[in-house]
This record gives structure tokens, C-alpha cells and sequence, in this order.
């Protein structure tokens, strides 16, 4: 088995723990006492070469998107894009929290070597100024966003600008009306998750989505998903998606026995273990530093499936890998 032929390949990669915001809901926000690794730029070489190798054998396209903590902190965020990007023949994509983007520097490397960059904007400036820690953050990003949205227009990048909030209990109300928001900074997508968490934790029992307020959003969507198209901005996310996160709201159990894991998707933790999604690294993470050719890489879906067999991932008697459940539908 081998990854399908004239297929995207995405591989969400953490590669910079650090960050600066305070986020109230995630385990890298700056108050935590945790580690703060930053994968090595020769590792990150030396793998972007065996990726743009599988381009050339497989014919299929590469999209890696970086994740952290915050990665525009990253101080080789710059040269290793224009390596992977302009060098290996790689699409890349990043996912931030906005407080770079007023670096001209940052919004050049953006619109010469980037597909997408997704914005994490939660609401309305009171509601995301708080649950991120930063007075004032709304304002900075949305001017940044529009800022970035001109220069796109000026220039002939292919730079897509998307925004991805997070659902809670007390910004869902407003959720129509901030698609018409950020519709008007120029934004061409968005993506929702809802507010992720465990019983144990106190933020997540007092701020996740009431049922009802899943069930709305599971009926209304379609319409959202319509009016916003007229603005110019694709909501994105189907019916699976939805009622993924009507189970959730319910703690409704989906397992997921077959996610074809490996073919389309890969993440790649701080620790360096490539794994079928996130929530899988301990039980089915293989060491980068094993996939060393094309033939290795091509060879991860049978060694998931293997490592599965030996020891099943509680994770995925109750799967949340929103790529699974069609987050990013048209």
C-alpha cells in the first residue's frame, strides 16, 4: 500500500513551541511551565529533501503547514520557507496568531513562498482580546489582515488569507455576524473548531457548546455558509463536521476504525514522531529520523496499520481529527 496516486499530501508539522500570547484554552500559551523545543533546521532539511523526492516520483503535490506555539517568532521562519518553498518545490502554509503580521519582513516571505496563512481570531475585540491575553489584539490583526489582504491584491501571490475561530458557549451567538466581519478585511476563508478539552478542566466544562447550541449551528450552517459566499467568504465544513461536534457537546463516542492513515495526511510533533494525526503520537509515532527515502515514506500507512494491530489508540474509539470529519468541505 502507498500513498494514492494525484493526491495532495498535507503534513502539519510543530515545529517552534514557544509563544507569546496567553490563550486561555491551550496548552502552549506563555504561563505554562512546559518544554519549549524548536525542531533543528537540518532536520527540517534534510525531510523537506525526501518530500520534494516524493513530488517528483509520485507526482503529487506537498503542502506542509507549520504550527506551534507561535511560529512567525520563529527566528528561521524566513530561510527555511524560501528553502522549502523556492529550493524543494514545496507548498507551504502556516497557522499563527496574528501578532507578527505587522512585520513587513514576515508579510514579504508570506507572499512569495505561501499558499494560505490561517489566522486564529476567536470573536468580536472583547471576547478575543480575553481568552487570548493581549488588550487590543483584535484591532492589531484586523488591520494587519487587511493590510496583507492589499498587498495580495497588488502583487501576483497566490497568498489565500483564512481565519479559524474557536466556538465556545458565549461567542456562538455571535458567529453570523462575525463572518460578516471578517468578510469585509478580505479574508477568503474560514474554519471553525469547537472549543476542545477533557471533564477535568475546569475552562473547557464552563465554555464548551451546550448541545442546543451544536444543533444550531448543524441546521444553520448551510444558510451561514450561503450568505457568506455573497461577502466573498467560503465558510468551510460539512455535515460530518457538524455533527462531530453534536457528539461532542453530548460526549457521544465516534470511533473511527479506518482513516486510511498515513495517505493524505501526517503530523509531525515537536518531538520529531511523524504519526497519523495528534492525537496519535505516543501509540503510533514513528521517528523522523527512520524515514530517511521516498520508499520509507511510502511505506507509513502499512507501518500505522501494523503499530494499530499491536496497540489500538484510545483515541480512536472516540476519533477528533477534524480533517476526518470534513472540516475543510467546501
Amino acid at each position: 500500500m502507498s500513498f494514492l496516486s494525484n493526491q495532495q499530501l498535507v503534513i502539519v508539522w510543530r515545529v517552534y513551541e514557544p509563544c507569546n500570547l496567553g490563550c486561555h484554552f491551550c496548552e502552549y500559551r506563555r504561563d505554562i511551565v512546559r518544554s519549549r523545543i524548536i525542531t533543528p533546521v537540518e532536520d527540517i532539511i534534510r525531510f523537506g529533501g525526501i518530500l520534494s523526492d516524493y513530488k517528483k516520483k509520485t507526482n503529487n503535490q506537498v503542502l506542509v503547514n507549520w504550527l506551534g506555539g507561535e511560529p512567525l517568532l520563529w527566528k528561521d521562519f524566513m530561510p527555511v520557507s524560501k528553502a522549502l518553498n523556492m529550493n524543494m518545490g514545496i507548498s507551504l502554509s502556516v497557522t499563527t496568531n496574528g501578532t507578527r503580521l505587522d512585520s513587513q519582513e514576515i508579510r514579504n516571505v508570506l507572499l512569495e513562498n505561501y499558499e494560505m496563512i490561517t489566522v486564529s481570531v476567536d470573536g468580536f475585540g472583547d471576547f478575543h482580546d480575553y481568552h487570548r491575553g493581549q488588550q487590543g489584539l483584535f484591532e492589531k490583526v484586523k488591520e494587519s489582515i487587511k493590510s496583507l489582504h492589499l498587498m495580495t491584491k497588488n502583487s501576483s501571490s497566490k497568498l489565500g488569507i483564512r481565519i479559524n475561530t474557536v466556538l465556545m458557549r458565549d461567542n456562538v451567538g455571535n458567529f453570523e455576524t462575525f463572518c460578516r466581519e471578517i468578510a469585509s478585511w478580505g479574508v477568503a476563508e474560514l474554519t471553525i473548531n469547537q472549543l476542545g478539552g477533557n471533564e477535568c478542566d475546569d475552562f473547557f466544562e464552563n465554555n464548551r457548546l451546550l448541545p442546543e447550541q451544536a444543533e444550531w449551528i448543524d441546521k444553520e450552517l448551510p444558510r451561514i455558509k450561503e450568505n457568506a459566499i455573497q461577502n466573498g467568504l467560503k465558510v468551510l465544513g460539512g455535515k460530518k463536521y457538524t455533527e462531530r461536534m453534536i457528539a461532542t457537546s453530548r460526549n457521544v463516542s465516534i470511533p473511527v476504525d479506518d482513516c486510511v492513515a498515513g495517505r493524505y495526511f501526517l503530523f509531525i510533533d515537536e518531538n520529531k514522531k511523524i504519526s497519523p494525526c495528534s492525537f496519535t503520537s505516543k501509540e503510533y509515532g514513528i521517528p523522523m529520523d527512520k524515514v530517511s527515502s521516498v520508499d520509507d515514506l511510502l511505506k507509513l500507512p502499512l507501518l500505522f496499520k501494523k503499530l494499530k494491530g499491536e496497540q489500538y489508540a484510545q483515541s480512536c474509539m472516540d476519533c477528533h481529527s477534524t480533517q476526518v470529519f470534513d472540516k475543510f468541505e467546501r
